[in-house]
């Protein structure tokens, strides 16, 4: 069985490749943090795998879609015209209770991660 790892390293599958879109995201129906714990991290796993591959093969752009959820969490803030705009005011990844709304902020700091490198 090949490894996340080695699915996008194996044969140099993203040498000239010019942009890499990351939609994808687990969905899980069971509402249970604990249940989906397996689930989550292969997900994370995954995406640091495309992240690093990404840009060890010097993909020129690579676009992640996020989730509100993220920087919003369960307690929005309510103040007139205020907007979300720091990239380092994070929800804590531990207050959240809903594992698709934890498998995305943890893959988006896997992101945000590889940027500051």
């Amino acid at each position: 069985m090949i490894s996340g790892k080695e699915c996008f390293t194996k044969n140099n599958i993203l040498n000239g490749v010019d942009f890499v879109f990351h939609t994808a995201a687990p969905f899980m129906a069971n509402p249970s943090l604990r249940e989906n714990d397996d689930i989550i991290r292969k997900y994370i796993e995954a995406t640091q795998a495309l992240v690093e591959a990404s840009v060890t093969s010097r993909v020129k752009k690579i676009v992640f879609t996020g989730s509100a959820s993220s920087v919003v969490g369960q307690f929005p803030v309510n103040e007139p015209g205020f907007v979300y705009s720091d990239p380092y005011n994070w929800v804590d990844a531990k207050a959240i209770n809903k594992p698709n709304e934890k498998a995305k902020i943890l893959a988006e700091k896997v992101c945000w991660n590889a940027i500051k490198k």
